[in-house]
């Protein structure tokens, strides 16, 4: 079956979808609305305590990457939950334990915000006034905002008297950051495909280079050019090149803005056979060094950024992670990353993803093949044909070619998320939590990256989907927000 034959379905439920409507949001954020009153930093409602106090608040404000929460007026007790947990209510978003202590939050990965303050027990029950700090795994802070919460009633197992949990409106977590889908390709699947099958972009006015590198092999390189600004360097997801709608929707926009971009064609993409006995993988990081010392000397004085999207995500968060404070560029974004290779392949062999897998393993081949015809290679590949996963082919073609072991071996030397504390440049990460490509459970928390990159993960936007607006609008939400979060580090 062809990648657009399958496309049909999808077009026809965008076309149902076309009137915009979702009653279910709008009954959510009425139903916010009414439950407290907003007054300053803090919102109100009528939740109760053991003792009948009807009234309680919570007051809100951003704190090192997360969320300060204290709560006030407290008698003998405010929340009580049996396991701690701030609960999940329809599109709300969910956090995890709360630990006694920073100390015990430290110390071990199950937990996602502390007490910083207050009495706390085995339930939840304060005694005085209590301050909570909070790091979700679920979504990034932005440490300028302020954050809207809404007060519900709950009724605890094993408890009569109703409690109150607090719950932070999906509506306001990022701000203007927030990304809202089009209401007529609500789903992941509509988005990832719309994204980079239909979605219609012209193609840039690029200039091809050819680069000579020491080690016998070549580099293509896709420039546009449009005067002095900054430079962004984009890395390309598996089997991308010069063509990929998302290159071409982020070569648009820097060509709108005034600014330069060229592209990193990988080893053997495109249809350009390699020399050397060997091609790409997403933990080869030399070549995008090799790129970004190139640009920096013809261009010594010129801001520059780096833009990573799916298997190019990795590659970059990898790449600053080994290079530290030594990267030398000016700020980084990746996009719908795979954080964890190995999960993510899993995640391709179920479901409707083994759709998205079996495209990929057909543009594998395909590439294997042309250049095993023009390099046999020093191993036995056995019939490419037969090969049906792309763990299969990591294992078979991938890792051999490469130096590893295994594909096992492969997934674990280059796999980004061990990378992630050691990066020294403002950093975005920006993935959605609906992605069909990817285990969310492997999306790094706030402790596992470093002060320089800035978390969001939003609901919504399928893998490097993120489609906004009409179907003839040029600009998506990447588009936007990327530039956005450069210029914002080039102004500071």
């Amino acid at each position: 079956m062809s990648m657009y034959r399958i496309l049909i379905p999808f077009i026809i439920f965008a076309l149902f979808h076309f009137s915009c409507s979702n009653s279910k949001e709008k009954e959510e954020e009425k139903k916010s609305e009414t439950l407290g009153s907003k007054n300053g930093d803090a919102v109100y409602m009528a939740g109760y305590d053991y003792n009948g106090n009807k009234e309680v608040s919570a007051t809100i404000t951003p704190y090192e990457g997360g969320l300060k929460i204290l709560f006030s007026p407290v008698s003998s007790v405010f929340i009580c939950s049996v396991s701690n947990y701030i609960i999940q209510s329809g599109s709300q978003l969910k956090f995890g334990s709360i630990a006694d202590t920073k100390a015990e939050y430290d110390g071990y990965s199950f937990y996602n915000g502390y007490v910083e303050s207050g009495a706390f027990d085995s339930c939840g029950t304060y005694q005085v006034d209590t301050t909570w700090v909070l790091f979700s795994t679920k979504i990034g802070f932005s440490a300028d905002r302020t954050y809207k919460v809404t007060l519900d009633d709950v009724t605890s197992d094993g408890f009569t008297a109703k409690t109150a949990t607090i719950l932070i409106s999906q509506n306001s977590l990022l701000g203007n950051n927030f990304y809202r889908p089009s209401c007529w390709l609500p789903g992941p699947h509509t988005q990832t495909i719309w994204a980079s099958r239909l979605r219609y972009l012209p193609s840039p006015n690029t200039k091809k280079e050819q680069i000579e590198l020491d080690d016998g092999d070549f580099l293509n390189l896709y420039w546009v050019t449009e005067g002095n600004g900054p430079i962004v360097i984009i890395v390309h997801g598996l089997e991308g090149d010069s063509s990929s709608n998302n290159v071409k929707a982020m070569f648009g926009v820097i060509s709108r803005i005034g600014w330069n971009g060229v592209l990193l064609l990988n080893r053997n993409c495109g249809g350009f056979s390699n020399r050397l006995q060997r091609t790409y993988h997403a933990g080869e990081t030399g070549d995008l060094d090799l790129v970004v010392n190139l640009v920096k000397t013809r261009f010594p004085n010129i801001p520059l950024m780096v833009y990573g999207y799916s298997l190019g995500g990795n590659t970059l968060l990898k790449w600053l992670g080994e290079k530290g404070k030594s990267a030398g560029i000016d700020a980084a974004a990746a996009v719908s990353t795979p954080f964890d290779l190995a999960s993510s392949t899993a995640v391709l062999e179920k479901g409707f993803s083994r759709i998205y897998q079996r495209h990929f393993v057909n543009l594998l081949r395909e590439s294997a093949k042309r250049k095993f015809r023009d390099l046999p290679p020093l191993f036995n590949p056995g019939d490419l044909n037969k090969i049906k996963t792309l763990r299969e082919f990591d294992e078979r073609i991938t890792a051999p070619l490469h130096g590893f072991v295994s594909a096992d071996h492969y997934y674990s030397e280059s796999s980004c998320i061990q990378f992630l504390k050691n990066i020294r440049v403002p950093t975005l990460i920006m993935n959605s939590l609906d992605d069909p490509f990817l285990d969310t459970k492997t999306f790094p928390s706030p402790k596992e990256v470093s002060d320089m990159v800035e978390l969001e993960y939003h609901q919504k936007g399928g893998h490097a989907g993120f489609i906004i607006g009409n179907t003839w609008k040029k600009i998506g939400w990447v588009e936007t927000r990327i530039p956005e979060f450069f210029k914002k580090q080039l102004d500071k």
